[in-house]
C-alpha cells in the first residue's frame, strides 16, 4: 500500500502524532501529499511542543480507542496509521 498516493477524498489519521516520530511523520506528509492529517494523541509521552503548524493538521488529545471505532465504521475514506 502506498502511503503518499491517496484517494481524493481521503484524510490520514495518526495515532500518536504529538510524540517524535509522530510529528516528523507529519512534516513527511505535509511535503508529500496535499490530504489532510488527524492526530490522536493521549499525551502520555507526547507533548503540544511537538505540534506541527499547518491549517491542514488537527489534534484530538484522547484516548485512540474511541476514535479508531469510530473513524472504521466512517463512510468517508480515511488511511490510519497506529504509532501506539
Amino acid at each position: 500500500m502506498d502511503l503518499i498516493k491517496t484517494d481524493n477524498n481521503m484524510y490520514i489519521v495518526i495515532t500518536g502524532g504529538a510524540g517524535f516520530v509522530g510529528s516528523n511523520l507529519i512534516k513527511l506528509l505535509l511535503k508529500k501529499t496535499n490530504k489532510k492529517i488527524i492526530s490522536i494523541d493521549n499525551y502520555s509521552s507526547g507533548t503540544k511542543k511537538n505540534h506541527v503548524k499547518s491549517k491542514k493538521v488537527k489534534y484530538i488529545k484522547s484516548d485512540t480507542k474511541k476514535y479508531i471505532f469510530s473513524f472504521k465504521k466512517s463512510k468517508k475514506n480515511s488511511f490510519i496509521i497506529s504509532l501506539r
